[in-house]
């Protein structure tokens, strides 16, 4: 099942590059997959705190220690550093943790984050990616159907979560991302869902 099939060729072509980055960080052993975390670890030069272009800083860090990473954090990492420019808010000398929404006054994530990206890392996501892969893509990692705003699947009353968590069930987190991105390089810059996914989830809910 094509999550999106209506996705733009553009979007796709973009899609494939990303994977395929993705992939290469991680057998390189720059991006270790995690669960739990969106980006932590990502360890730079000191620079005083302000705003950044995050695509440069990755760029001046050409041996970066093993950045700890989910789906959707690797997946934004490797857009920047190919595509675009991405302005970072850093408010300590360092950045350890990358947060996924943008807004740092939430006292939770501002006590816990070291950095915020300028619109929020789906924001940039979304010039390769369509909401309703984000959302799969992160529950297929996560393995969690809880995650993200409920969007249905074109089988009907299932829900794209749902299937989506079910997709990778006896993979580790480092097979699980790998798996992922060979789903969307092997589709063309789409991400699918398998029927064994789709069967797994009419079993365990009925």
């Amino acid at each position: 099942m094509i999550v999106s099939p209506k996705k733009s060729p553009e979007k796709c072509k973009k899609a494939v590059i990303i994977a395929k980055d993705v992939i290469k960080q991680i057998k390189l052993g720059v991006y270790k997959p995690q669960t739990g975390c969106y980006v932590e670890n990502f360890k730079i030069k000191p620079v005083d705190p302000g705003n950044y272009d995050l695509q440069k800083l990755i760029q001046d860090n050409t041996k970066p220690n093993l950045c700890k990473a989910c789906a959707l954090g690797t997946l934004f990492l490797s857009k920047v550093a190919k595509y675009d420019k991405c302005s970072v808010s850093i408010r300590n000398s360092k950045i350890d943790q990358i947060m996924r929404y943008s807004d740092p006054n939430d006292n939770y994530y501002t006590d816990h984050h070291d950095a915020f990206v300028d619109k929020g890392m789906d924001a940039h996501l979304a010039t390769a990616f369509t909401q309703d892969e984000i959302i799969a893509i992160e529950a297929s990692f996560e393995k969690a159907s809880y995650i993200g705003p409920t969007t249905n699947s074109h089988y009907e009353h299932m829900n794209i979560k749902e299937v989506a968590a079910l997709m990778y069930p006896k993979y580790n987190t480092k097979d699980r991302l790998l798996n992922i991105c060979r789903n969307i390089i092997r589709n063309k810059g789409h991400f699918n869902l398998s029927r064994e996914a789709y069967r797994r989830c009419i079993k365990k809910y009925g």
